[in-house]
């Protein structure tokens, strides 16, 4: 479970930068929208709305690479919407650790290796997330937040407004 503090429409540091998801699949339970996707073709960042009884289902790296590139996976991040504090139930599927895929490289990486290397970067500064493609599947590319659309109507009501 995740716990999202309230946000007081001021700090530069608040949500998470752009991401991809690790495993094979993530299954999120929330009732607040904070889920933002890229979409591909707009390059556009959009809430999910989170409805009634139904779950969101992300695609994560592993089943990108497992599935050769059929799949792909959910480029997204997490922003404030709403002052309150939110949580949220997530269940991160993975492939065993000894599973052997192909990244988008060409490199070979057991599942333990790439979740490893994946959580070093997510933990580590903004410099190091900026290098390689490993956090977002795009070289250079952090896709954070910008604090000036809080409070502009821009998901406060859980759904895109552009």
């Amino acid at each position: 479970m995740f716990k999202y503090w309230q946000f007081n429409g001021q700090d530069q540091n608040f949500g998470q930068a752009a991401h991809t998801d690790i495993g094979t699949l993530t299954l999120l339970f929330t009732k607040t929208a904070r889920l933002q996707v890229l979409i591909p073709e707009t390059q556009k960042w959009t809430y999910i709305q989170p409805h009634d009884g139904h779950i969101t289902v992300n695609i994560g790296d592993s089943l990108r690479f497992l599935s050769k590139g059929k799949l792909c996976s959910a480029l997204h991040r997490v922003v404030p919407t709403e002052p309150i504090t939110r949580f949220s139930l997530v269940y991160f599927m993975r492939p065993e650790e000894e599973t052997n895929f192909t990244d988008a490289d060409g490199q070979v990486w057991k599942s333990i290796d790439w979740l490893r290397k994946k959580f070093a970067i997510f933990r580590g500064p903004l410099s190091e997330q900026l290098k390689g493609s490993y956090m977002t599947g795009r070289n250079g590319f952090v896709g954070l937040w910008d604090p000036a659309e809080y409070g502009r109507g821009k998901g406060l009501s859980g759904v895109s407004q552009e």
